[in-house]
């Protein structure tokens, strides 16, 4: 029996091998939803833009608190320091004003 098999992967014969392992695989995925299938990825997603949104939070704290304190003390224009805030909180706000917009 081993021979034979080796001789039938040996010819080229695997065709047959990969076509039986996909139907075997497409008669497991038949009975679950596309939901069921990608679940696991959305939760990664999920996560990866949850972790995101974070560190960008922190970041543009840093930019406002550090272009606040050059705004104090001068170092740059008081234009400069407003349109650094009003650019964060547009950033942060646009998933809301794009859901309004929406509906």
């Amino acid at each position: 029996m081993k021979k034979t098999v080796k001789n039938l992967v040996n010819k080229g014969n695997n065709l047959l091998l990969v076509a039986g392992v996909s139907f075997s695989n497409m008669t497991n995925a038949a009975g679950s939803s596309a939901d069921d299938v990608f679940q696991p990825l959305n939760e990664k997603g999920s996560d990866i833009a949850i972790q995101l949104v974070n560190a960008a939070a922190i970041l543009s704290l840093i930019a406002i608190v550090g272009f606040g304190i050059a705004v104090m003390f001068g170092k740059i224009s008081k234009v400069w320091g407003l349109s650094i805030l009003a650019g964060c909180t547009i950033i942060f706000s646009a998933s809301t004003i794009s859901s309004y917009l929406m509906g």
